[in-house]
């Protein structure tokens, strides 16, 4: 559900480029609704995780790698909260830069949960089995190189929009920037939920 949310963030700007604010709306509640069918799933997975010494793992690192999934889906909320409350659309010539952005995001987060799905997997050979290892692993580097990817798309979209900044509202600029950052975020999170799966690993 968390990735749901992530994987909608681009077709959002899309719509919000193209005005179509009646999909971008749609859009937005679709997001909303992925975000709090997370929340609930978190909920339920904190009450009924078990307090057993027989854990495969410390249920504080099970605890803390659901609060950072959820991250994830908080942030695309806030994106679509921002775009769709204030109607924000970039300007024509960072248009494609920004969706651009978005996607990378998109595939970080896509690419976590395919880490994340073959937990189950390492859970039988507990945490020692080559070759699941490996593949894992293989993930988490293509996690990283994404992150480190949405980072240098982001660093040159705030560059063009810092060279339009006198031709836009003041305003619109400051949620502009906010929703770069924001976007970057969910890469960022994204590579936290890899990082959190690599100590899971080594222990």
């Amino acid at each position: 559900m968390v990735d749901q949310a992530a994987q909608l963030v681009p077709d959002l700007l899309r719509a919000s480029a193209a005005d179509d604010w009646d999909s971008a709306a749609l859009l937005h509640q679709d997001i909303a609704k992925a975000e709090a069918a997370a929340d609930q799933q978190k909920r339920s997975l904190r009450r009924h995780l078990p307090n057993s010494l027989f854990l495969p793992v410390p249920r504080s690192d099970l605890l803390t790698l659901i609060g950072v999934q959820d991250r994830i889906a908080n942030t695309a909320k806030d994106i679509a909260g921002l775009i769709i409350g204030r109607r924000i659309r970039f300007p024509p010539s960072l248009q494609d830069p920004a969706i651009t952005l978005a996607e990378t995001s998109a595939a970080t987060s896509h690419q976590a949960l395919k880490a994340i799905q073959e937990l189950d997997e390492l859970l039988e050979v507990g945490f020692t089995g080559r070759e699941e290892i490996r593949r894992v692993e293989d993930m988490l580097k293509a996690v990283d190189e994404l992150e480190h990817r949405s980072d240098e798309l982001a660093v040159h979209l705030r560059a063009g929009l810092f060279n339009l900044e006198r031709e836009l509202p003041p305003v619109d600029v400051i949620f502009l920037y906010q929703i770069i950052t924001l976007l970057g975020t969910v890469a960022d999170d994204a590579e936290s939920v890899g990082d959190r799966l690599q100590i899971l690993m080594a222990k």
